[in-house]
């Protein structure tokens, strides 16, 4: 990546998508490291007013501006031909955003919103870039690749995807607390993690509590947490009735969280999957089977080759097979351990770093 010690400070950052935590934190990520990356510089967050950056970017107090920008897959005719006619009016509204915050450049990180920010930035003339979390990219960020001047990927099979020149291999930015931490020891006791998702897994939050009743007789220490998402905590905690679960909607502590943790079982987004191979833990994926262009069991799959983890079909997903699946791996004092290893061996915590010294340098290069 670029050296960016000579940029010169004042440089603006939009960050724009969100819709999912697996395309907002990134880019927070991507945020935070060019702030402490350029002196004097400024970031603004571009995001919609119905995803989950709505909540979070209030709650960090992060400067950010809402743009209404509506999907356009799975809708009827009707709602397709709208959602098309106020395109236009979310670019002009992008163009003004670009040109308020005198932006240097723009970063899309996924989600709906990114597409007309970054567009918006092209016509202005600043400098662009997308970062493609997945292992396959989304429609947004296909298109937006032909126009950008920088694609970061976090997978190499998503160069494929993209003009050759353009691409840099980088990895997935993760928080900074995570990357910061480094790989972590596998606790004494063992612990199992599940993760649906920053909006929860409804199939995980029906089965995961049978897999917990099942292997409590054989192994009454082993510990359980479970995030489940707002929709589905009530439901969930009524399952594991009678058992000894950390049960929550939603943890903001992930690092605490990783610290207890022996094995991961949960959904493959691939902010996950950067995640766990910073600090290094094993995993059982569940890929979400309805993901665009199945890239979370192409993600769990790139996981699964190297060692690190294992990966049940939903299709495939009862309790019983779960609890086989844990208790197999859990039989011998080496598996989790290797498992772990190989996670760290793939980890990226400079990622976001990275990409923000070379998003700093397209600006400088652009003034």
């Amino acid at each position: 990546m670029t050296d960016v010690t000579d940029a010169p400070k004042g440089l603006r950052l939009i960050v724009a998508g969100g819709g999912t935590g697996g395309h907002l934190f990134p880019g927070i990520a991507i945020g935070e490291a060019f702030l402490e990356t350029v002196p004097g510089s400024r970031v603004l967050f571009v995001g919609s007013p119905r995803g989950i950056e709505a909540r979070v970017l209030p709650e960090r107090n992060l400067p950010h501006e809402f743009l209404e920008v509506r999907a356009l897959k799975g809708l009827s005719l009707g709602k397709k031909l709208a959602t098309l006619l106020g395109l236009p009016l979310a670019l002009l509204r992008a163009m003004g955003i670009v040109r308020k915050f005198g932006a240097d450049v723009v970063i899309g990180v996924g989600g709906y919103v990114s597409g007309p920010v970054v567009l918006a930035a092209r016509l202005l003339g600043r400098k662009t870039a997308i970062q493609e979390q997945n292992s396959v990219p989304g429609f947004t960020n296909r298109v937006l690749g032909k126009i950008v001047h920088r694609v970061f990927t976090a997978f190499e099979s998503a160069a494929v995807f993209f003009p050759a020149r353009k691409v840099r291999l980088a990895g997935n930015p993760i928080r900074k607390e995570i990357a910061s931490a480094g790989a972590l020891p596998l606790p004494e006791k063992k612990t199992i993690t599940v993760l649906g998702g920053s909006q929860g897994a409804r199939r995980l939050n029906e089965v995961v509590p049978e897999t917990c009743k099942l292997l409590r007789a054989k192994r009454p220490d082993l510990g359980w947490i479970h995030q489940t998402g707002e929709q589905g905590f009530a439901a969930a905690k009524e399952r594991y009735a009678g058992a000894t679960v950390d049960v929550a909607p939603f943890y903001k502590d992930m690092l605490d969280v990783f610290r207890k943790t022996s094995l991961v079982v949960g959904r493959s987004g691939a902010s996950t999957l950067a995640e766990l191979c910073a600090v290094g833990r094993p995993a059982v994926f569940i890929p979400f089977p309805f993901a665009t262009d199945n890239h979370q069991e192409i993600n769990a799959r790139e996981l699964e080759r190297a060692g690190a983890a294992e990966v049940i079909l939903e299709k495939d997903l009862t309790a019983k097979e779960l609890a086989d699946r844990i208790e197999k791996l859990l039989a011998s004092s080496e598996t989790l351990p290797e498992m772990a290893r190989r996670a760290a061996a793939r980890g990226r915590p400079k990622a976001a770093r990275e990409i923000a010294a070379e998003c700093a340098a397209l600006a400088a290069a652009g003034r």
